[in-house]
């Protein structure tokens, strides 16, 4: 995922810096859209990946078990919410906050 998440920044800059030079063709700036398009949904696909088969499920009632599988799903929800952005705007932020959810999924999945 840390992969996908830093190769969507090229796509992003590239996007800017083509449309502030009104190039004669619009074919580069599909390309770069579609790329940073795809990085997004290989996101997506692992944090769905990662909710419907490595979180685990604790009761209520299991206390730090129970907490860390809240979180998990928590983290990878915003994961999801995240990408879409990206896939939607070219902020450089949503490259950020990818970086620091992915971090802190790694914290409480590998806790």
């Amino acid at each position: 995922m840390a992969e996908h998440i830093e190769a969507i920044e090229q796509p992003i800059n590239q996007i800017s810096k083509l449309t502030e030079q009104k190039p004669a063709s619009v074919n580069p700036v599909v390309w770069w859209t579609q790329e940073k398009e795809k990085r997004a949904d290989l996101i997506s696909n692992t944090a769905t990946f990662f909710m419907a088969q490595q979180a685990e499920p604790a009761e209520k009632s299991g206390g730090k078990a129970y907490r860390k599988y809240v979180a998990e799903l928590t983290l990878l929800q915003q994961i999801l919410f995240y990408s879409a952005q990206a896939k939607k705007n070219n902020a450089v932020s949503n490259v950020a906050k990818l970086t620091s959810l992915l971090a802190e999924f790694k914290e409480v999945y590998f806790d």
